[in-house]
């Protein structure tokens, strides 16, 4: 990266002042712009999971990782496979009698 395009991205698109820009340390600088596109990556998420149902009703084959893929992706896909595969759940007396008559009414 140039220095002509760090101060661009840091006046446009992050939005820094220029006196305070010119008064960072570079650690400073690369840590708020990592958190200023971790945030923008955070909201393109949220933009994605919002689109998926509407386009969904659409179209069966909508994949959301495929049809609108960001970075960071395949870390997500593979978190989310690991919280499915350790998913369990406890089920009280209560509703253990429950799904016990759902059972038998089934039968």
């Amino acid at each position: 990266m140039t220095w002509d395009e760090l101060r661009e991205e840091a006046f446009g698109e992050i939005g820094i002042n220029p006196t305070i820009f010119y008064e960072m340390e570079h650690e400073d600088y690369w840590l708020l712009h990592k958190g200023f596109f971790n945030k923008k990556l955070s909201e393109h998420r949220l933009i994605r999971w919002g689109v998926t149902p509407i386009v969904s009703a659409w179209t069966d084959k909508f994949n959301p990782y495929n049809n609108m893929p960001l970075e960071g992706d395949d870390k997500l896909k593979k978190q989310i496979s690991e919280a499915n595969k350790n998913k369990s759940f406890v089920v009280d007396e209560r509703n253990l009698e429950v799904l016990r008559r759902f059972k038998a009414e089934k039968k």
